[in-house]
């Protein structure tokens, strides 16, 4: 099971359950992720590419990182 992970907010849960890996959002390009700890990994926290500025309005967090994380892991 894999879980979005915000340690900045102290939003742990479920990604603290032995069984759960827990994702959170950082600078990683798309399709890519950064092992951080033993069950602790870092994927891009973007959904899409948006034109110049855009980006920075568009929805993103640790939420797209865990489905950015499970959709590499998947094609493996």
């Amino acid at each position: 099971m894999v879980s979005a992970y915000d340690e900045a907010n102290q939003l742990y849960w479920p990604a603290k359950y032995e069984t759960v890996l827990g994702v959170c959002a950082g600078e990683v390009p798309r399709h890519e992720w950064k092992f951080v700890t033993t069950k602790l990994f870092r994927a891009c926290g973007y959904p899409r590419e948006l034109p110049n500025n855009l980006q920075l309005y568009n929805l993103h967090g640790h939420s797209f990182a865990a489905a950015h994380f499970l959709a590499s892991v998947a094609v493996f």
